[in-house]
């Protein structure tokens, strides 16, 4: 196969890959940017708040709510709400000042240049036929999928290294914004021993407390940073399902874009889905074994992610597939 002497021809010495080809890290740059952009935050508070703003006026428009949706976002100048109401779209700001390429390929080529990115694996990827003819069914390039595993190995790494990312206040708080934001719900508040609940489910109500936590929000003078400052982190790092989880949400989230229309997200190639895949990836990339000692459990079950491939990674993760966010990532 042309792509597998390509891949081999590319090999140096060390049993690297050569990053030095333009087009090499496409995939990453492709993944980064959807999953871990830079994001300017003063843009990006505004421009929630204008979707905000063109939800409210289309749910309060002529109703007692508007005038308190117009105190809410400060929009006392004629002009502005004559705007709003003939055009909310106008309001929005260009994403293109929200989202920025992302600095995760920069900081991935930086430390593979500088050995800190573990090869581990190359020869066997390059020679299992069966892996690269699955990627040539999919249409990817095995160049370009070897480096962006890596990459995502490397994220794995760090989120180990760099213990689970707790909700802070600030995001506790914006979410619960948001939850509000989106009209029919309801709110309950109970006391931890359970015993004394209260239940919101009157929509004027849910809106008003949602406004006011918007308006403190809106026009916060440093108090509420320092309630944002508590705990970030938990003391306890990553167990290594976890890190197998977090890989496997990465790679699902890429994979899913080359699978055929029509059909099911475990592409079936001679039996052979994109979770197999997945599975055996961590078997050759040793992304198992990235927490604590390599102990005798932990290379059996190694060995059980090549030999059961999908089965066994479903199995494995299932506790913490959904409790992962792949949209975390760290640069060293």
């Amino acid at each position: 196969m042309k792509e597998i002497e390509e891949l081999k021809l590319c090999e140096q010495k060390d049993g690297k890959l050569d990053l030095t080809q333009d087009d090499g890290l496409e995939y990453l740059v492709k993944l980064a940017d959807e999953l871990w952009p830079f994001v300017n935050p003063y843009f990006k508070a505004k421009y929630d708040t204008y979707l905000r703003m063109k939800r409210d006026w289309d749910k309060y428009k002529g109703g007692p709510l508007e005038e308190t949706m117009f105190l809410l976002y400060d929009t006392t100048n004629e002009d502005l709400r004559e705007k709003l109401k003939k055009d909310p779209e106008e309001m929005l700001l260009d994403r293109d000042r929200i989202y920025k390429p992302s600095s995760v390929p920069f900081y991935f080529q930086k430390y593979y240049f500088d050995n800190q990115i573990d090869n581990t694996g190359s020869s066997i990827y390059s020679e299992n036929m069966f892996i690269q003819g699955f990627l040539k069914e999919l249409g990817l390039d095995p160049r370009k999928f070897w480096y962006l595993c890596l990459a995502v190995k490397w994220q794995a790494y760090l989120y180990r290294k760099n213990g689970i990312l707790q909700t802070t206040v600030e995001k506790e708080y914006d979410s619960l914004i948001n939850f509000l934001s989106y009209g029919k719900c309801g709110l309950t508040i109970q006391t931890k021993d359970e015993k004394n609940k209260l239940k919101i489910n009157n929509e004027p109500t849910l809106a008003l407390i949602r406004f006011a936590l918007e308006y403190y929000r809106n026009h916060d003078h440093g108090i509420f940073s320092a309630f944002a400052i508590g705990s970030v982190y938990e003391n306890k790092k990553p167990c290594n399902t976890q890190i197998v989880a977090y890989f496997t949400a990465v790679m699902d989230h890429f994979l899913k874009a080359y699978i055929p229309e029509g059909k099911p997200l475990e592409i079936i190639c001679n039996k052979f889905t994109t979770r197999d895949l997945i599975a055996w990836m961590v078997y050759i990339l040793e992304v198992d074994l990235l927490a604590g000692k390599k102990t005798g459990k932990q290379l059996k079950n190694r060995e059980r992610f090549y030999s059961e491939g999908r089965t066994f990674l479903r199995k494995h993760i299932k506790s913490y597939i959904k409790k992962v966010d792949p949209k975390e990532f760290y640069l060293g």
